[in-house]
């Protein structure tokens, strides 16, 4: 008979595999050239926001880009004077009461791609921004900057990531509570 651990470790691997599966990782910025407006939630420091926008207009400088993020990012209208930057004061963090606020954007603004920021790419920390984005999932592509690691990230299946990071997450909790 098998040993619990190895269990374990093959179901872990599994779903490692399986999210790894659901990312392109590191891409390059010049991705975003294409997109003619990209919806930001600013689910990051300001001065990161800040530093992948200087990132996004060397690829694209013509790109308009919609931020529902903090008033702080009211400056950044400042640091990229003439460029197309649109702020929806968002002064809290993500939550479930945020899906229609989303919709509402994406219907007004109808962006091109979102982005989003995380520490790492498979990270459960930010599963609610990402989970707010799973409705528009099909619809437009959805990238995230692992801000630690300084990587864009495609995701090509958002949920099966979220959910997979969640049951990650909770498998080593269990397994490291009943050892």
């Amino acid at each position: 008979m098998r040993e619990r651990k190895e269990i374990v470790d093959e179901f872990a691997t599994f779903i490692n595999q399986e999210m790894q599966n659901c990312i392109e990782q590191n891409i390059e910025f010049s991705e975003l050239a294409g997109y003619k407006k990209i919806l930001v939630l600013q689910s990051a420091p300001v001065h990161v926001l800040q530093d992948v926008l200087g990132k996004i207009y060397k690829a694209n400088e013509d790109i308009q880009v919609i931020i529902v993020g903090q008033n702080a990012c009211e400056n950044l209208k400042a640091v990229f004077k003439g460029k197309n930057i649109e702020l929806i004061v968002h002064d809290k963090s993500f939550g479930d009461d945020d899906f229609a606020l989303l919709q509402q954007t994406e219907e007004e603004y109808q962006p091109e791609a979102v982005l989003y920021f995380n520490n790492f790419a498979s990270c459960v920390d930010f599963s609610n921004v990402e989970h707010l984005l799973w409705p528009v999932e099909n619809k437009i592509p959805i990238y995230s900057y692992s801000y630690v690691q300084q990587e864009l990230n495609r995701h090509t299946k958002l949920s099966y990531h979220l959910y997979g990071c969640i049951v990650y997450k909770d498998l080593l909790e269990w397994f490291r509570t009943f050892k």
